[in-house]
């Protein structure tokens, strides 16, 4: 598995150029409520984002919705259960990790 986000950071447009555009289509779709951007992911300048994390409400429940602007070609899930599955530090703390991929739950562990 290679880096390839350093690749599409010169193949494809910025992620910015159409934030607005994809967030209200996001919340058109699934009727969610933005309350605020928590995180802006950045890929070697500052406007270039690659990803957006908002918290908000969805079904009347707070959530977090991430927009993935530069796709990865691994989804993340997959590269936290690699990491973990070769990491050999303690692992002590575990916590929940929910993706809407596949509709699945999995349990990583933190370390």
């Amino acid at each position: 598995m290679g880096n390839k986000i350093t690749e599409k950071y010169f193949e494809h447009s910025n992620f910015a150029d159409d934030e607005k555009r994809v967030l209200e289509e996001v919340m058109t779709k699934t009727n969610f409520q933005p309350e605020k951007e928590i995180f802006r992911g950045q890929i070697y300048d500052k406007d270039k984002v690659s990803s957006l994390i908002y918290k908000g409400v969805w079904q009347e429940k707070p959530a977090v919705l991430k927009i993935q602007g530069l796709q990865p070609d691994v989804d993340e899930i997959d590269m936290i259960d690699r990491f973990n599955d070769q990491n050999e530090s303690a692992k002590s703390d575990y916590q929940n990790y929910t993706t809407a991929q596949n509709g699945t739950n999995k349990t990583v562990m933190a370390t």
